[in-house]
């Protein structure tokens, strides 16, 4: 259970305390069948894969006007038949964070440091 009341607030004060001018959105948790149904046409999908032997993000970020979002996997990994549809989705770009097995907030603030990094 989330309390999404706290959960914008804190957001709000840290797109404040950031100097940030867009507030990211809260929005309800989506299985991956409702995700990859809400993909865009714009929309690049940067998979955080721990098998991936692609370390060079700044491959995958060929246009800075498309919405790049993020996607990192859930304690202990996808499953073999989740991880099979999402590698075959031509809109997801794999790419490693490292040698080491992140936690999945963890490897999500590492992934967002990086784009932050790269799209400004």
């Amino acid at each position: 259970n989330v309390n999404e009341n706290r959960l914008k607030k804190i957001i709000i004060e840290s797109s404040e305390q950031s100097n940030q001018l867009n507030i990211p959105q809260v929005v309800r948790a989506l299985n991956l069948e409702e995700f990859l149904h809400s993909l865009k046409k714009e929309d690049v999908v940067l998979f955080g894969d721990i098998s991936s032997k692609n370390n060079d993000l700044t491959q995958l970020i060929e246009d800075k006007s498309k919405n790049y979002i993020l996607f990192v996997g859930p304690e202990g990994d996808f499953s073999p038949k989740e991880r099979e549809i999402i590698l075959k989705n031509d809109k997801f770009k794999s790419f490693s964070l490292g040698k080491n097995i992140l936690r999945s907030e963890t490897a999500a603030m590492a992934g967002l440091v990086l784009l932050n990094y790269l799209l400004n």
